[in-house]
């Protein structure tokens, strides 16, 4: 069966459409990366929301392009087949047939050259009826240049466009094992050594939720598994918290990491992340998909720390709070949201010195 669909798909020419997709995808992703980068040089958003919603454009950008590839190269090949000759009709001294190397043109007598003999339609008007003298034509074949640029570098490539196709497919394999991994990590979290937290972490919670004006349902669990809080679901979202923190933070810093968190549930970025790692596994092969998702987790910590911030007011708290979260640092899963994403140190001084603009960091 997996053989009959890998014939269909050769014959049809999806797997030659498809890597001409990739390929294409190859200068095009490089194109936005400059674009987006020369964009923050020339505007320097001041505000984390300015700049991860650049990054967030040129990003969804990147999907848009190949569907568009694909589309553009599909209309191309059904406006000129490949295996029907393009007729273009004219001037009787400019009628020419185009086939795949040969041109065939119909001039006068005066440069006969021998050649195929044309049928030309029989109840075309006399030359008497129309007042006008027509020479006779004859066939001339002209050979297309062998040394054209675009010939020779699409017979190069085309008999490795199947091997392109192969390696992406099996890419994309290895890379989507990260976010199956971290799928059932994910749900081992929320089963597996979780319980309930106390009335008054939940009263504070609730307090939030009002604060921020978030009104879809949130669960908060302490867990033994996890090393910092972290975010898992989108819609039925569960807030994790490491029963550790629960009993080393004190109530001020434990609020601005519960603040932190529910930033994350009404911004909707577990949902954003997991468009973001789908991403990253069909495109794992251009560093510039990483390079922008990679700033977008950093934008958008600061983006949650700006709320925080906004809310409570209080800089100091929430960054001893941040401080303390990177003494229980550890790894988690990648569709997993977590305060400790991107550099808490960059995080807390940005947060310190009152500026809202990327940190300035020197090469050490």
């Amino acid at each position: 069966m997996i053989d009959s669909i890998l014939n269909s798909a050769v014959s049809s020419g999806v797997v030659d459409r498809l890597g001409w997709v990739l390929l294409h995808s190859v200068w095009q992703f490089a194109l936005i990366a400059l674009i987006s980068a020369a964009t923050m040089a020339v505007t320097s958003p001041r505000t984390a929301a300015a700049r991860y919603a650049t990054y967030g454009g040129m990003l969804s950008l990147i999907g848009l392009l190949p569907l568009a590839t694909w589309i553009a190269i599909g209309s191309g090949a059904e406006s000129t087949p490949s295996n029907v000759p393009a007729v273009v009709v004219g001037e009787p001294d400019s009628l020419t047939v185009n086939e795949a190397t040969d041109v065939v043109a119909l001039k006068p007598a005066a440069s006969i050259v021998d050649g195929p003999l044309v049928d030309l339609p029989m109840d075309l008007p006399s030359a008497e009826a129309r007042g006008t003298t027509i020479p006779p034509l004859t066939p001339t074949v002209q050979h297309a240049s062998v040394g054209s640029a675009d010939i020779p570098f699409r017979a190069v490539i085309a008999p490795w466009l199947n091997v392109i196709v192969g390696v992406w497919c099996l890419g994309v394999a290895v890379f989507w094992l990260r976010p199956a991994v971290s799928w059932w990590m994910v749900q081992r979290l929320k089963s597996v050594g979780a319980a309930r937290v106390g009335e008054d972490v939940a009263a504070v919670v609730s307090r939030l939720k009002e604060q921020l004006g978030l009104h879809r349902s949130v669960r908060v669990l302490q867990s033994t598994l996890v090393n910092s809080p972290i975010v898992v679901g989108c819609f039925r979202s569960v807030i994790l918290l490491p029963t550790s923190l629960l009993t080393a933070l004190p109530a001020s810093q434990l609020v601005s990491i519960l603040a932190h968190e529910l930033a994350h549930v009404r911004r909707f970025d577990y949902l954003i992340n997991l468009l973001q790692t789908g991403m990253e596994t069909l495109f794992f092969y251009h560093p510039a998909v990483w390079w922008m998702s990679r700033r977008m987790r950093i934008e958008r910590e600061n983006c949650c720390d700006d709320v925080v911030i906004g809310v409570l007011g209080d800089r100091v708290q929430y960054g001893r709070a941040l401080l303390a979260i990177e003494e229980h640092r550890g790894a988690t899963s990648a569709l997993a949201l977590g305060a400790k994403d991107g550099s808490l140190l960059s995080r807390v001084v940005r947060i310190l010195s009152d500026n809202a603009g990327p940190l300035k960091s020197s090469p050490w």
